[in-house]
């Protein structure tokens, strides 16, 4: 067989500043589509340095990104923190911050920092999730706040209000105003952010819908460290704070501040990555990738919705969190066959 390769010249519009040759095999491209083409229907994007190698799928298509919000809103944190508006060291009792029912003293006593790192040790009733990560939660006061990491959507959502809380800007409002604007999203809209509300706590779950095209881009700000086009719209330093993990997690991950980090190349199953990547995770196949090593972002957003309220649907309607957990290792094979297919 002839060992095809191709040189790539392919921008998307304003992405890619100055054109830089990046060889890709053709054959192992093609291998890789053809994987993707058994899966479930996907919208795939891989750039190379702000280059377009691949471009699978309804890329257009906005759908929500359910957990890929948490990472979003960790982005949206950091100008604010620069300028003082919120003190990641402010505790939630200083932020008048509570719930019903009432947390405890020792509760209130985690910080906005704990918080972004998953560690606050308050295991709150909260809105959304999933069955597994509910029959998961730590008893109630059985770890002190910054002792213990859980992947706790109380944290999550309680993030989204003291972000409200603090700046006086919708999720919404503050993304397009911190994020969306600055780099020049073509499609993303504020309202494109919308809210989920139940009794069991008072901080409602934000959930973004989003398409491929303006995810890869976000993911480009990221491996640029928060610059476009000779701006700052992230500073480096909180790109560096966000993406450093603190924690081990029960993938085997490391966790930053809502964002899952690469341990000892440590990200999907079977897939051996760089020191330094990071991921935003969402459930049902939704994935955005950062390899700045290899000055690479992946997108892949599959064609299916975890539903919002899915404690009220019968059990034949709620979606397999098994099948949910293959998504990783099905997604995180096509990565290995996407780097395969880079020239070394």
């Amino acid at each position: 067989m002839i060992r095809k390769w191709i040189t790539v010249f392919v921008f998307f519009p304003v992405w890619a500043q100055v054109p830089t040759s990046v060889t890709w095999s053709t054959d192992k491209l093609e291998q890789a589509k053809h994987y993707w083409e058994s899966m479930h229907e996907s919208a795939v994007i891989v750039l190379d340095d702000g280059h377009q190698i691949v471009s699978w799928g309804p890329t257009e298509h906005k759908i929500k990104l359910s957990s890929v919000r948490k990472s979003l809103l960790s982005m949206m944190f950091g100008p604010h923190v620069t300028h003082g508006t919120i003190d990641l060291d402010a505790t939630l009792a200083e932020l008048g911050m509570d719930d019903m029912p009432p947390l405890s003293d020792q509760e209130k006593m985690a910080t906005v920092r704990m918080l972004m790192q998953s560690r606050s040790g308050i295991y709150h009733d909260y809105v959304g999730g999933s069955p597994r990560m509910k029959e998961s939660q730590p008893a109630r006061h059985s770890h002190a706040p910054g002792t213990f990491w859980y992947y706790n959507n109380w944290d999550f959502n309680a993030l989204g209000t003291i972000f409200e809380q603090q700046t006086g800007l919708s999720i919404g409002d503050g993304f397009d105003r911190v994020v969306a604007k600055p780099i020049g999203l073509k499609d993303f809209m504020p309202g494109d952010v919308y809210y989920v509300d139940s009794g069991e706590s008072r901080h409602r779950q934000y959930h973004f819908r989003m398409n491929a095209r303006d995810l890869a881009q976000v993911g480009l700000l990221m491996l640029r460290r928060g610059t476009w086009e000779g701006a700052s719209v992230i500073t480096p330093d909180w790109v560096d704070t966000i993406t450093t993990s603190y924690s081990t997690t029960h993938h085997n991950t490391g966790y930053g501040f809502m964002w899952w980090i690469a341990d000892k190349g440590v990200l999907f199953e079977d897939v051996k990555l760089p020191d330094g990547s990071y991921a935003a995770f969402g459930a049902m196949g939704k994935f955005l990738v950062v390899i700045p090593e290899y000055k690479l972002v992946i997108v892949h957003l599959q064609m299916v919705e975890w539903p919002d309220n899915y404690a009220h649907l019968p059990p034949s309607e709620v979606p397999n969190r098994a099948t949910d957990e293959n998504n990783r290792k099905i997604v995180g094979h096509l990565i290995q066959l996407l780097l395969n297919a880079r020239e070394t």
